[in-house]
């Protein structure tokens, strides 16, 4: 965990993803959420899950489903979230107005670090995966 910009807090799991991380790393942020910063709103940032092979689609579709539970907003990278997962959160009626997606770092970077900048009256609870 990091002290982010404007009294955030990021939980950095940037490193490999699969799905069984994917989702422990989403429930370690909602107990940290739950238990120690409740006052935080929470915003997923969460890249492809590589080396899948024939599973790629199966697993990010599943990953929807997990998500649309869960953060305040979320900001998805890589060409399979934003085709598999966008299209699952869009199907299960998710509200797309909190959802995002992006192809390279450097723009959902921007995007995060501007969400921060306009609201420094809230405080964010970032998860990196």
């Amino acid at each position: 965990m990091f002290e982010g910009i404007h009294d955030s807090v990021i939980l950095d799991s940037s490193y490999n993803g699969s799905p069984l991380s994917m989702q422990a790393a989403i429930n370690d942020l909602y107990r940290i959420h739950r238990e120690v910063l409740p006052e935080h709103k929470v915003v997923l940032v969460l890249g492809d899950m590589r080396e899948l092979g024939e599973r790629e689609e199966k697993y990010h579709r599943e990953l929807a489903g997990y998500l649309s539970q869960y953060g305040d907003t979320i900001y998805l990278l890589g060409a399979a979230t934003g085709k598999y997962t966008m299209d699952e959160l869009q199907k299960l009626g998710h509200d797309m107005s909190s959802v995002q997606h992006f192809m390279h770092f450097d723009k959902v970077g921007k995007a995060v670090k501007s969400l921060i900048e306009n609201n420094k009256d809230t405080r964010y609870l970032l998860l990196f995966k």
